[in-house]
């Protein structure tokens, strides 16, 4: 049994994979001294290489490749615990103080949608113009049972609430990697749960997330779970809960209607139902329905939509094209509505062919068209990205070029994340979207081949 988990069997083994290790770690550590992109391209070659020659390379050199992933863990790990004490000692106003303050707000029986609300709140630090404006001045800006989430946060002071909220996402992170394995390599021994950690956090995303303290680890969890329980209720559960914590998300919704899965799409509508007059009878209708009299786009000051951080199709145009914000509401762009109208109609097409498009390539075309027309889609956002990373491997003997297609798409996918501070990410997603769609056109027109 230990052999399945730890691939280490004697002494000649420890040694090889202690050496293995902690030349990642110096490797990595040189990186970082220089910049972090050479953190990610040293781990990401190692990374590739170790799928590239799968199951052969994985138990016949298992020391090496076990050290050399369990190094570079270690020098994520290292990272991620130095922002987290970091941040819990100094607080920063982007994002969990919103989050916290909701809580707080919430947890006093206050109205959290009304931005007074917020002013008697004693913080941490003395909020900056930005935060007041796009958030103080704005109020909670996510659907009434997200609260939920948020409120036992209200119960603590910033630095234990910060702990806790730190704790809950390393777990749920945890729990996306189980899932992760359970779906897209399921074949595989425990001991590639390692690799697929160290997939995960070599995501710029992932650490973005993390310094942020952001709730993309609990959206990824609830992604998975309406894939894995997508013909049940609780498949729509699942997708109600994802709906409250990020908006986008509700394109699911029509992946659910168009591909038939009509009881999933009943336990979303019975959830979004339930979280409503669970937050009514707590809250009060007042504040429940105070969230339908504020529309949160015009809210929001409009210079975030392009923000640098904005990496949504929506933020990219206008940022290309020097709009006038003044001139109208940004969301209104013709560019932008056309973009979307036919990206949003080839991927309802790909979703709606039943029985001609793989169901899994119709599930991920619809979650990358999400990151591409959601107006506020962020940065840290990109954490998903996983999926297709996964499952383009997956399916690497379907495509055309084979395993190389594949390790091509994977290097280009964390590239363009890692570049220059993500500011390409707009363009992983676009890949991401352009791969699978692509994927998914060439099953179709070969299916329709065959019926002629």
């Amino acid at each position: 049994m230990r052999a399945r988990f730890i691939p280490i069997l004697n002494g000649r083994g420890i040694l090889l994979a202690g050496a293995a290790a902690t030349t990642a770690i110096l490797i990595s550590s040189l990186g970082a001294v220089i910049n972090h992109t050479g953190v990610v391209l040293f781990l990401l070659l190692v990374t590739l290489f170790t799928l590239l020659v799968g199951e052969k390379l994985i138990w016949q050199a298992r020391e090496v490749t076990f050290g050399i992933v369990v190094g570079g863990l270690i020098v994520q790990f290292i990272d991620i615990a130095l922002v987290m004490i970091n941040n819990i000692t100094l607080p920063k106003e982007w994002d969990f103080l919103c989050f916290w303050l909701s809580g707080t707000v919430a947890a006093q029986k206050l109205n959290f949608y009304d931005p007074a609300s917020y002013h008697g709140t004693t913080l941490p630090l003395i909020p900056n113009e930005e935060f007041v404006n796009e958030f103080m001045k704005v109020g909670f800006p996510y659907l009434p049972p997200a609260i939920f989430l948020y409120l036992p946060l209200g119960f603590f002071n910033y630095a234990p609430a910060y702990l806790l909220w730190y704790v809950v996402m390393l777990v749920t992170m945890l729990l996306c990697v189980l899932l992760l394995w359970r779906i897209y390599l399921p074949e595989a021994r425990p001991a590639v749960l390692l690799l697929l950690l160290s997939l995960l956090l070599l995501l710029p995303p992932t650490h973005s997330t993390i310094e942020f303290g952001q709730t993309n680890f609990f959206v990824l969890l609830a992604i998975l779970l309406v894939w894995r329980y997508r013909t049940s209720f609780a498949g729509g559960f699942a997708l109600a809960f994802g709906l409250f914590v990020k908006p986008l998300v509700g394109v699911f919704l029509l992946f659910l209607f168009l591909r038939r899965h009509f009881r999933a799409f009943s336990g979303c509508v019975a959830g979004i139902t339930v979280g409503m007059l669970v937050t009514a009878v707590i809250f009060g209708w007042e504040t429940t329905t105070r969230y339908f009299e504020t529309n949160v786009a015009t809210a929001l000051p409009r210079y975030v939509y392009i923000q640098s951080i904005n990496k949504s199709l929506l933020s990219n145009i206008l940022r290309a094209t020097n709009y006038d914000l003044t001139s109208n509401v940004p969301i209104y762009n013709p560019g932008f509505l056309t973009c979307s109208v036919i990206l949003l109609s080839v991927t309802a097409v790909l979703i709606s062919k039943r029985s001609l498009v793989d169901e899994h390539l119709a599930f991920l075309s619809t979650y990358t068209v999400a990151l591409l027309l959601y107006p506020a889609t962020w940065q840290h956002y990109s954490v998903g990205l996983i999926l297709p990373v996964l499952y383009i491997w997956k399916i690497r003997d379907r495509l055309i070029g084979g395993s190389i297609s594949a390790a091509v798409y994977v290097a280009a996918t964390y590239f363009l994340l890692t570049t220059y501070q993500g500011r390409y990410t707009f363009f992983a997603n676009f890949l991401a979207w352009a791969v699978i769609s692509g994927e998914a056109l060439r099953q179709l027109a070969g299916s329709n081949d065959l019926k002629r």
